[in-house]
This record gives C-alpha cells, structure tokens and sequence, in this order.
C-alpha cells in the first residue's frame, strides 16, 4: 500500500491534527485500535497515549476510514472516498480522490487537494513527489468558498465551504473541509473532508453569530487544550450576500 511511502515523508502527516477514533452518531469506536496502531507504526506516527485516545486526522480520516465497517447514519465512513463524488463535483478524473489513484498517493493527494483550498499559503507545503500531476495543475483559486469560524483565544476552527463546480450523481453540492489555526504559531492544520448537500451547506453559515458561545469541536476532532472537545468562544458566519 501507498502508506508505506509516507514514512519518508514526515512533512505530510505534519499537515493534520488530531482526531478521536470515536463516532458520535452511531456512539461507536471508528477502527479497530489495533488496526490503527498498524496504521501508525507504518506510516512513522506514534499511537496516541492516554483516555482520549487521539490519532493522527489524516490516517484516520482516510486509510482509517477504509478499514470501518460501523453503520452511521449516513452509511459507512468509506463511502466519501469510494463513491467519485469529490472527483466528479470538482471535475477531476475519476478515482483521483480515492484509495487507489492512478496518480499520487492517497493520503497526499487529498492533503493537497484540502491545502490548496484552504490554507493560507496553499499546497506549498504537501511534498509534490507524492501528488498527482492533475491535482498540481488545477485552478483551486478558481473555486467559490465560505468560511465559518469558531474560535477560543488563539485557536481557530475553520468550516469551509467549497461549492462544486460541477454537479454530482448524489447531489452533493459542496465540499466541507474542517481545519485548525493556531494564532500563536500561525500553523494550519486539516481535520477532515467530505461532501455535504447545499441545505447542509445552508444550515451551517445560519448558525448563531457572536462572542461567549457555547462551542465544541466538530466532526471526532480532537485537541489537547480543549477539555471535552467543548469551550466557550466567539463565531463568525459569512453574510447573506455571500
């Protein structure tokens, strides 16, 4: 498998925070978590130690996510990456964002394809030897997005809203990147993907705007400071007109 390849580069896995191998929905461990330790040791990334139990996003979000046979609602976790959803609405080949690419690495092609669309300085940073030429030469400055944040002191999270351009066989219409900012280091870092339906879409940029909210972190992320992934912090939504 293309995990393998990502020991050499260290630089890539850098670019993810941490996620809890632990689903909200269906109240269920995510991956086996001797399926995940593999994962880790292959890839050079350490298992994480304590109760809460957090592991690198980017593994398991993808790789992880390969391996779960829970049911949620909204079927298995794999679906996102099997289904040519991503590759469709964007207008890319075909299996492109999937676990087996003609072109790239897994892991790396869908951290490039996040970076791109969100990070302040793009994909600069994903190592190109690992991506797909086609992924390279896209126009992500082309692309529409909105932006929903949450933020406690220095820290950020970031909900982005990325329109397709193209339409879907699902009807999916956007694509949802959740990401992290630290304000006191300036480091980004991805926590997940997937597409989303437009009244999803809708829903999120309607949701109560101001200062001392009661937040919590979205979608199993985990950070350390953050004890049960809930705090008290101020949220900005993009305006009507966006």
């Amino acid at each position: 498998k293309d995990i393998d390849q990502i020991r050499l580069y260290p630089e890539l896995l850098d670019q993810w925070g941490l996620s809890r191998n632990f689903d909200s929905g269906a109240q269920l461990e995510i991956v086996p978590k001797e399926i995940l330790e593999s994962l880790g040791k292959r890839a050079g990334w350490p298992h994480g130690q304590g109760p809460s139990s957090s592991y690198h996003a980017g593994l398991l979000h993808t790789y992880g996510y390969m391996e779960s046979t829970i049911q949620t609602p909204y079927g298995l976790k794999r679906e996102r990456w099997v289904r040519p959803t991503i590759a469709e609405g964007l207008g890319l080949t075909i299996g492109l964002c999937g676990p087996e690419p003609m072109q790239g690495n897994f892991l790396a092609n869908i951290s490039y394809l996040a970076a791109a669309l969100v990070f302040r300085n793009g994909a600069q940073d994903i190592p190109s030897d690992l991506v797909s030429p086609e992924l390279q030469e896209y126009q992500w400055k082309d692309l529409q997005g909105t932006r929903v944040e949450e933020r406690c002191g220095a820290l950020a999270w970031h909900i982005d809203l990325i329109a397709f351009p193209r339409p879907t066989r699902t009807g999916e219409s956007h694509l949802l990147i959740y990401s992290q900012e630290d304000a006191t280091t300036g480091k980004e870092r991805l926590l997940t993907l997937f597409p989303i339906f437009g009244d999803v879409a809708t829903g999120l940029c309607k949701l109560p705007e101001g200062e001392n909210l009661n937040l919590s972190l979205r979608y199993n992320a985990y950070h350390p400071d953050i004890k049960d992934g809930k705090f008290v912090g101020k949220r900005v939504c993009p305006k009507a007109s966006e």
